[in-house]
């Protein structure tokens, strides 16, 4: 729930499994601990996400970020294999910031109006459909498309830098690319 922390030690035999659709108020996985979230299954942070270990998300698989009351972060590692699968926002208010270069492995997607999104000078990279219908803050930072599969790209608001290292048949704009 959303009054529980999950905090991830290294060092046991048996690591978690995320199945269905799990809750925690925020998530620690620390060095040699590894949470594994399958394809279809669901992790909602209510705060903060904080990954020192291994996060082994499938490319189907979703964290999702969705409370309006608070400010979230998202920091550690969690890039190149640690990635994770689909990265969805959903908030009416508060906003959620990378502290450190991410990647998703599927979609991003920022969906509400209402929802903010800080990349804060980093790295953001998507190998799936990027979808922004809310505010997306590069903070000089750069969106990377990198998927080898056709994406969509729908973005309401501006990106500062773009990389397009698509090894697929390409990116389909479904709104105009706006730079700042």
């Amino acid at each position: 729930t959303c009054t529980r922390d999950a905090i991830i030690n290294g060092g046991i035999v048996l690591q978690p499994t995320v199945t269905g659709i799990a809750t925690c108020k925020s998530i620690l996985i620390n060095p040699g601990a590894v949470l594994t979230i399958p394809t279809g299954q669901t992790l909602s942070v209510c705060e903060n996400f904080t990954n020192f270990g291994v996060l082994s998300a499938a490319t189907g698989s979703t964290v999702y970020f969705g409370n309006a009351a608070v400010n979230q972060i998202i920091n550690g590692n969690l890039s190149g294999s640690n990635a994770f699968g689909n990265l969805t926002i959903t908030k009416t208010g508060g906003i959620v910031s990378m502290l450190q270069n991410t990647d998703v492995k599927g979609i991003f997607n920022n969906s509400l109006a209402t929802s903010t999104f800080n990349v804060n000078g980093k790295i953001h990279k998507v190998a799936g459909n990027f979808n922004n219908a809310g505010t997306y803050n590069p903070g000089g930072g750069t969106l990377e498309l990198n998927g080898a599969l056709a994406q969509t790209y729908f973005n309401a608001g501006v990106i500062n830098n773009l990389v397009m290292n698509h090894s697929g048949p390409g990116v389909s704009l479904l709104t105009n690319m706006n730079t700042g």
